[in-house]
């Protein structure tokens, strides 16, 4: 369903032939759409309807570090190594999920 425009500072786009496609990662500016007659917004690049960005998950973001640090952690010292690998790699993803937040 398109949206009227509003406040938000990013927009998808999820026309899977646009180059501007949500899927791959690309967020839109509020300049990089057009407002149409009836005051909706529309992708620059393909002229689909575009919807407001959701956030991105932290929780993934986190978890993702924690399997990392436990795979390579493993990988060096075994399963003492993968134990401490998941802990640094859960601290280093959660800040890493704060930072994009504050963007």
């Amino acid at each position: 369903m398109p949206i009227p425009l509003q406040s938000a500072s990013e927009f998808e786009c999820w026309n899977p032939v646009c180059p501007m496609y949500a899927a791959s990662g690309q967020r839109l500016k509020l300049q990089q759409t057009r407002l149409d007659s009836q005051r909706m917004l529309h992708c620059a690049y393909c002229g689909s309807f575009v919807r407001r960005a959701t956030k991105k998950d932290e929780g993934a973001t986190a978890v993702a570090g924690a399997v990392g640090g436990a795979l390579l952690g493993a990988a060096i010292a075994g399963p003492p190594g993968a134990l401490l690998g998941g802990i640094l790699g859960l601290i280093i993803g959660d800040a890493k999920a704060k930072e994009e937040q504050k963007k």
